[in-house]
């Protein structure tokens, strides 16, 4: 499925990009290690961005474009000293985590949660930011950043730039999904 998804994306250079987020931790890194193998491969034939989330030791030993990094993680400063070829994202929810992180010289940012997620529950006491939330926490913000969270077709018109998750991989034709998406940004 994740690949018939990403054969779409070819359609639309420069515009997506592919973040594994898997967060199971301890155990094993084997599996994982061999997935972003698999998926660098096939992410530089198609010339599309590779992010691996969380593990810069993962992003560094497969060659991928990136690593996105949790809001309370590794500093900026210290990930661009170790892994320098790799660029940074950070993980935000709140203008003020932006701004940190724009100050700290992250490459973008992610702002969640925008709108009500349809991958998993938001937490007790999170309440999504809304378009116009995110509008109001990136103005006059020179770090690119993507509204994340409840992402759909029908809500990202409203948006400049976004990430997604359900949108697509829980669709009934996650190719499809991706097309209505990409056409409606």
């Amino acid at each position: 499925m994740l690949f018939a998804v990403l054969e779409q994306a070819r359609a639309f250079p420069g515009r997506v990009a592919l973040m594994d987020r898997d967060r199971r931790e301890g155990g094993d890194d084997r599996p994982r290690l061999r997935r972003l193998q698999t998926l660098r491969r096939w992410t530089a034939e198609a010339n599309l961005p590779l992010v691996v989330n969380q593990r810069c030791d993962l992003a560094a030993a497969v060659d991928a474009d990136g690593v996105q990094l949790p809001e309370r993680g590794l500093t900026v400063e210290a990930v661009r000293r170790a892994f320098p070829a790799l660029g940074i994202g950070r993980s935000c929810h709140s203008r003020e985590g932006l701004l940190r992180a724009a100050e700290a010289g992250a490459d973008w940012a992610t702002l969640a949660p925008i709108f009500t997620p349809t991958s998993k529950p938001l937490p007790a006491g999170v309440t999504p930011l809304g378009d116009k939330g995110f509008r109001e926490a990136t103005e006059g913000l020179p770090l690119p950043t993507f509204a994340l969270g409840g992402i759909t077709a029908q809500n990202a018109c409203k948006l400049s730039r976004v990430a997604v998750i359900g949108a697509v991989l829980l669709d009934e034709s996650p190719a499809e999904a991706l097309i209505r998406l990409l056409e409606t940004t």
